[in-house]
Formats: structure tokens, sequence, C-alpha cells
């Protein structure tokens, strides 16, 4: 399974409940490092997030990577990672799963959706 070249991830460095991401250098982070995260956060094997489990709290963490990797900006303001890309690195999901499970865990969260902004 393909995934970002891994940079272990800081302890403190990421505020995602409300989307908002706090590092100075949130650019250099991998999705390999945001499952390591949310995993961590959640109590879940990174191992899990990138399977095909349909179990709630498994989806509902993979959701919330997929919001996080699209929320990462360029310095242009583009996303880093388009809705392909999102699926391919998480396991080969398809653009449109992913799309859904971003609007899921927006609406879950009452947050906005990343592409708005």
């Amino acid at each position: 399974m393909s995934v970002d070249y891994y940079i272990p991830p800081p302890r403190k460095y990421l505020s995602l409940w409300r989307g908002e991401i706090l590092a100075p250098d949130y650019r250099a982070h991998t999705i390999r490092a945001i499952v390591d995260l949310i995993a961590e956060r959640r109590g879940l094997k990174p191992s899990e997030i990138l399977s095909r489990s349909r179990r709630r709290p498994v989806v509902y963490a993979r959701q919330e990577v997929m919001y996080v990797a699209r929320s990462i900006r360029r310095d242009d303001g583009t996303p880093r990672y388009s809705y392909p890309d999102i699926g391919r690195r998480l396991g080969g999901f398809d653009h449109t799963t992913v799309l859904h499970g971003v609007a899921g865990h927006c609406k879950r969260h009452n947050l906005g959706h990343p592409d708005d902004a």
C-alpha cells in the first residue's frame, strides 16, 4: 500500500477537532502522519484506518483523516491533496467516497467544508 514518506509526528502539533491545523510546519505533514495521529487519538491502529473496515469508529476516524488532508493548503491556497489522491493513499478509495467522507465529517462536527475557504 502506497503512502507518503513517513515523518514521526510530534505529540503536540495539531488541533483537529475544529479543523484548524496549528503547527507552523503543517504543510510538511504527510497523510501517513495524519493517520498515525488520529489513530492514536481515537485508540485505533493505523492499519485499521488504512483498511476497508466499515466499523463506525474506523469509518469516522478515516473520514477525519480525509477532512484534515483536504484542509492542508499549499502556499497559493490550493489543496495539497486532491480527492483521488487522498483515496489512493488511504487504501484505494474512490474520489466520491472521499468527498462523501469529508462532507460527513463536516456535518457531524458542524464544520465548514474545506473547499469553501
